[in-house]
C-alpha cells in the first residue's frame, strides 16, 4: 500500500509509510468503481488513530487514517484513484501528502477515498487538535475540510496493557482474521456465531475506542 509522505512546514522533510468498510480499509483494501465528471465536494470526513502493537511488551506504532466522502453526483472513476490527499496537522507543523488515494467504496452519502497510512515523523507524537485536509482529483479539481483528532495519551507511550486501562464502556472488541500472506478474510465479532474461514492463519483482536475513532490492533495470534 502506498505510503504517505510527511513534510515539515518549515525546513527539512520526513518520509512515512477508515462505518465497517472504513475499518476494512484500515485492515485491508477494498476497490470499487464508478464514474462522474462533476467537481469533488466533501460530504463527511472519517478519521481514526490506529495503534498497532507488534508484541505485548513494546509501545505501539501509531498512524492516522483519514477518509473523505465525496458527495453523490461527484463520485469517482478508477482513474480518479490517482487523486492526491494532503493533510495538515494543527498549526500546520507537519503536512502529509498522499500521492495516490485509496478507493474505500460507496455508502448512502457518496464515495469514500483516503489514506490509512499517515505516520508522524520519527520520534514525535501524533498531534491532537484540528486538522485540515485538501483533496485534488485526477483532473486537478479541489475541495477542503477540517476534522479533529484526539486519543488517550497513555496509549502512545505504554505497552498493550494500557488498552485494558480504558473504561470498558468505551471499548468494543472485534476480530480480524488473515491468511498467512496477510490477506484479510474476516472482520467482525468472532463470538457472534459467524462461520469463520478455514484458511485463516493469523488473528488480530481489534479494540475500538470511543466508537472507533481510535483503533488498537493487538499483537498477532495463531488463528
Amino acid at each position: 500500500m502506498t505510503a504517505a509522505v510527511a513534510r515539515n512546514s518549515g525546513s527539512g522533510s520526513f518520509s512515512c509509510p477508515a462505518a465497517c468498510f472504513l475499518l476494512l480499509s484500515v485492515c485491508g483494501a477494498l476497490v470499487f468503481s464508478s464514474c462522474d465528471t462533476a467537481p469533488p465536494a466533501v460530504a463527511s470526513v472519517d478519521s481514526r488513530v490506529i495503534f498497532d502493537y507488534a508484541d505485548s511488551v513494546s509501545a505501539p506504532s501509531v498512524r492516522l487514517a483519514v477518509f473523505l466522502q465525496v458527495r453523490k453526483g461527484t463520485s469517482l472513476n478508477r482513474k480518479s484513484e490517482q487523486g492526491m490527499l494532503s493533510v495538515s496537522a494543527p498549526d500546520e507543523r507537519y503536512v502529509w501528502d498522499c500521492p495516490a488515494v485509496q478507493d474505500a467504496g460507496v455508502s448512502d452519502g457518496g464515495r469514500w477515498v483516503g489514506c490509512a497510512h499517515f505516520l508522524p515523523p520519527p520520534g514525535t507524537a501524533l498531534p491532537v487538535g484540528v486538522y485540515r485536509l485538501r483533496y485534488s482529483d485526477a483532473s486537478g479539481r479541489r475541495c477542503e475540510e477540517s476534522f479533529s483528532v484526539s486519543y488517550p495519551a497513555e496509549l502512545a507511550a505504554h505497552d498493550v496493557s494500557a488498552v485494558q486501562g480504558i473504561a470498558e464502556r468505551r471499548r468494543k472488541m472485534l476480530s480480524a482474521l488473515y491468511r498467512q500472506d496477510g490477506t484479510l478474510l474476516f472482520l467482525g465479532d468472532a463470538a457472534d456465531g459467524s462461520q469463520l474461514p478455514d484458511d485463516a492463519g493469523m488473528m488480530r483482536r481489534c479494540v475500538l475506542i470511543d466508537g472507533g475513532s481510535v483503533v488498537c490492533m493487538l499483537p498477532p495470534e495463531d488463528a
